[in-house]
């Protein structure tokens, strides 16, 4: 079992309480990371995390999840991090 993760949860954290206000991008990349202001290498795990949570799809284009996020950002991230994690939760 692998799990992805972060460095630096607190950047994780500011980005995902970000998403409403950045609205719905075409594809999340890391290119659309820096330009909201998330440009270390580190910050690029985000991608990981946010495609294993549900919030973009195989070609990171946002999913519906995301959309959710926009306007209950705490029931869509739960959502996410029980479906992406389930097996973790199931041990």
């Amino acid at each position: 079992m692998s799990f992805p993760y972060v460095q630096s949860p607190s950047k994780l954290i500011g980005f995902l309480q970000a998403l409403p206000g950045h609205g719905v991008p075409d594809q999340l990349s890391q290119k659309t990371l820096a330009s909201w202001g998330f440009s270390s290498s580190n910050d690029r795990a985000f991608l990981g995390i946010m495609k294993f949570i549900g919030f973009i799809d195989t070609s990171q284009r946002p999913t519906e999840l995301w959309k959710q996020a926009r306007g209950d950002l705490k029931t869509a991230i739960a959502k996410g991090v029980v479906g992406g994690y389930s097996q973790l939760y199931s041990l």
